[in-house]
């Protein structure tokens, strides 16, 4: 899992390396929940059909992502529900319905908009 480069003295890990395999794991972690995310809610942009997995986020399809995130913790010392922690509720709460696929651009608009501009191209 690790490079073999990060271990020194055989088994021993110096702090330098344990520090290294923390973050690559933590990374590893974060990507495998992202992914199992996207797995349930689908690989491409509800709306535009961007498939690009970089560009996609998960999206409140009700609105109110950002008072739902305030409702759970979001800015209080040490909680912060985007991202990572935000996809291990979704795990934890089982994968509830009441959620899509969206890319980032589309996301975005939506929440500053009320819409995206591909809805107004589609009509």
């Amino acid at each position: 899992f690790y490079p073999s480069s990060l271990r020194h003295r055989g088994n021993k890990w110096c702090k330098t390396c344990q520090k290294a395999s923390s973050v690559l794991a933590q990374r590893e972690y974060s990507r495998r929940l992202r992914q199992a995310a996207l797995d349930r809610y689908g690989h491409a942009c509800a709306c535009c059909g961007e498939a690009t997995p970089e560009f996609l986020a998960i999206d409140h399809i009700a609105g109110g992502g950002c008072a739902h995130r305030r409702a759970l913790g979001a800015g209080k010392k040490g909680q912060n529900f985007c991202g990572s922690a935000f996809y291990w509720w979704l795990r934890k709460q089982n994968w509830p319905e009441g959620y899509q696929t969206l890319c980032h651009n589309c996301n975005a608009a939506r929440g500053h908009y009320g819409r995206c501009p591909h809805e107004h191209i589609k009509e």
